[in-house]
């Protein structure tokens, strides 16, 4: 999967077939970093699953990186 990180953290992932800065839908927002995502699965307590995000590469159509802590913020979403 790809990915789009915004300033204000919010993000966006997305089809590895498309295109960075095609998908670009909160044009309105500053993009700070981009890259590919992987999503993985990890047991979490009483029964749970959490979702580990692993962000790297880059946006060569965006002109932007990856970076790390864009794993954290991205893995961090999915905690409820």
């Amino acid at each position: 999967m790809k990915y789009i990180m915004y300033e204000d953290n919010s993000f966006v992932i997305f089809s590895p077939k498309d295109i960075h800065c095609e998908v670009n839908p909160a044009k309105e927002k500053q993009a700070v970093s981009a890259g590919y995502v992987s999503l993985f699965e990890s047991p979490g307590g009483h029964g749970t699953v959490n979702i580990k995000a692993y962000c790297f590469g880059e946006s060569t159509t965006m002109g932007l990186k990856s970076r790390e802590k864009d794993s954290e913020i991205i893995s961090n979403s999915f905690k409820l």
